[in-house]
């Protein structure tokens, strides 16, 4: 008879003081790291299941990238560990428990400028858009132990590679542009990313238009709510644009 992999049965791993970037509750963690607490022999080979039936020693779902599993808050992983030489093979439970650091909580912005010359090419100043996205009432750390960066792209954002961070001031030339902002704590290095949208709208363009109101009563006067004839009087309307009416008589 071929004894098994003698194993630890159950890891306990527990992470305190972790990053939970994007305030989404879930951060990536390396399980290769637990192998030494697993089995401390060689000559075996690791496979990391999200289930396991202790009865028929049977596992199922294959975590196919063991170095980049998302943990939310907690999880329970079953590792197959095999001898290389032959099928014999002994099941350990690793049980991850996360303590998560204090969040950045973020809300989306939106920044819109009005087009005088209407040639779509307008500037934007992206710091405009940072009242919107933190609200110091929602955060532990406050605005000053931010370093605010920004980028095309979620993935950029994500990454905060320097070479990829766009300035405060940015040209548009389409209607609408999305562009990135990461917040990140000089404290603890954690982050939280979120979209910032650029619109760029067309100023009202009056235009003659003639509103026949029927005198129901036949009194000579006429009640009219000039606000529902917008789209008669004014070209290219658009729902930023805001309209007074003032009286006028003949």
């Amino acid at each position: 008879m071929v004894s098994t992999p003698a194993v630890n049965a159950v890891v306990n791993i527990n992470l305190t003081n972790i990053c939970d970037n994007n305030n989404d509750g879930i951060e990536l963690y390396n399980l290769l790291l637990a192998q030494p607490q697993i089995y401390s022999g060689s000559n075996v080979t690791f496979t990391y299941y999200t289930s396991y039936n202790a009865v028929t020693h049977v596992f199922s779902g294959l975590i196919a990238n063991p170095a980049e599993f998302p943990v939310q808050g907690n999880a329970t992983v079953y590792v197959k560990v095999k001898f290389n030489n032959n099928e014999c093979f002994s099941a350990s439970q690793l049980n991850i428990q996360m303590t998560f650091l204090p969040v950045i909580v973020l809300k989306n912005a939106v920044l819109n400028t009005c087009d005088e010359d209407f040639n779509l090419n307008e500037t934007f100043q992206l710091n405009d858009a940072i009242p919107q996205m933190f609200l110091a009432s929602q955060n532990t750390y406050p605005l000053s132990d931010m370093t605010i960066t920004y980028y095309h792209t979620l993935a950029e954002a994500n990454a905060g590679v320097p070479s990829t961070q766009i300035g405060n001031s940015i040209v548009t030339t389409v209607s609408t542009v999305q562009v990135w902002a990461r917040f990140q704590s000089k404290t603890n290095g954690c982050f939280s990313v979120a979209p910032i949208e650029l619109n760029t709208y067309f100023p009202p363009k009056a235009i003659n238009s003639t509103i026949i109101v029927c005198d129901d009563n036949l009194d000579g006067i006429y009640e009219v709510n000039l606000m529902n004839y917008t789209n008669l009087y004014v070209d290219i309307p658009n729902t930023i644009n805001h309209f007074h009416v003032l009286s006028y008589s003949k």
